[in-house]
């Protein structure tokens, strides 16, 4: 199984433990992931102001840098949401690398199976789901 984080671009420039945070959780479950320094911006400011234009280099290098992966696991529900929802705007292959992007306990619930986490991280550590607004702006989200 070939995992990739895919760490949002709010994520790395002002929470970043938050995606170490990740990387550790995923590590904890055996998991071992890839991340990719070729990553940026999911493109989801631009699609929500509907500068689909703008977005769609974005959508092409999440392709090339994720198309090998069978897996990306991304902690931040409205990024993960905006990639899994939006390939066609964009001109990307509903069957490509968006189509296999997983929130981060989406990824550890539904894929590994896991029913409680057994990790504790030092404070200040956290990883968090990020769901109320997604779940209500994009129906399915919270599946």
């Amino acid at each position: 199984m070939r995992v990739a984080l895919f760490v949002p671009c709010y994520v790395d420039q002002l929470y970043p433990d938050v995606g170490f945070a990740s990387l550790e959780l995923l590590e904890a479950h055996g998991v071992v992931a890839e991340v990719p320094a070729q990553q940026t911006c999911c493109g989801q400011v631009l699609t929500n102001r509907g500068a689909l234009s703008a977005a769609r280099p974005l959508a092409r290098n999440f392709e090339a840098v994720f198309g090998r992966h069978d897996y990306v696991v991304c902690p931040s529900g409205s990024c993960a949401a905006a990639l899994r929802r939006q390939p066609h705007a964009l001109g990307a292959d509903p069957a490509g690398a968006a189509s296999r992007v997983f929130e981060l306990c989406q990824f550890l619930v539904q894929v590994l199976g896991v029913e409680q986490a057994h990790v504790a991280f030092p404070v200040p550590r956290r990883a968090a789901r990020e769901l109320p607004f997604v779940a209500r702006a994009r129906p399915g989200t919270a599946e």
